[in-house]
């Protein structure tokens, strides 16, 4: 059996997913609605983003950014291609 994947937008939607569904649960952190979004590679734009995030919210750090965020992102980049629901 192939692998699933579930994509969610946030923690509140994480602690409400039903546990009983099969597969690997990941939860994308970083919405991108606000602050600058435009970068030349995938690495330029998480520091750009870290930046603003830790500027724009008190109590966040960079090293939280990418703890939090982008190795969710990273787990994202690895899915198959051949998962199930994956096109």
């Amino acid at each position: 059996m192939k692998n699933r994947y579930h994509l969610l937008n946030g923690d509140a939607l994480r602690q409400r997913f039903p546990q009983q569904i099969d597969g690997e649960v990941l939860v994308a952190h970083e919405h991108l609605v606000d602050g600058d979004v435009q970068s030349s590679s995938l690495k330029e734009l998480f520091e750009l983003r870290a930046r603003f995030i830790t500027t724009a919210y008190d109590g966040y750090s960079i090293e939280e950014y990418y703890k939090g965020t982008v190795i969710e992102f990273e787990k994202i980049q690895q899915i198959p291609k051949e998962s199930i629901g994956f096109r």
